[in-house]
């Protein structure tokens, strides 16, 4: 299930970063409520169990962020979507809860899969 994320899953979300961290920046507690805060969509993947199996994390032009990557596109488009991190836990990795994320991203009025 897609759920909105509450702050009872940052501690999930900030494991679930520090194991792909090799793929991803860093993220500390007071970076991700800063996200959150800002953030224009910021979903958890839940299990049957009500275990934090994955999120995305995505902010709109405007947002107070320092990051490269996102300051680089934000140089160069208007108006943009950023999609930040798109995590799935290691043991979730192949059962497609990435692609169904995006593609309930996609469902949302005004939005399409080529906005991402």
């Amino acid at each position: 299930m897609i759920r909105d994320t509450k702050i009872a899953d940052f501690p999930a979300i900030l494991a679930l970063n520090l194991e792909m961290e090799q793929y991803l920046s860093p993220l500390s507690q007071d970076l991700l409520s800063d996200l959150h805060a800002v953030a224009v969509y910021h979903r958890v993947i839940e299990t049957k169990q009500g275990e934090v199996a994955g999120f995305l994390l995505a902010l709109r032009e405007g947002a107070d962020y320092s990051s490269v990557n996102y300051l680089w596109i934000a140089e160069r488009y208007r108006q943009f979507l950023y999609v930040d991190r798109v995590v799935v836990a290691p043991d979730q990795q192949g059962s497609g809860l990435a692609s169904y994320s995006i593609r309930t991203y996609s469902l949302l009025p005004g939005r399409t899969v080529s906005q991402l």
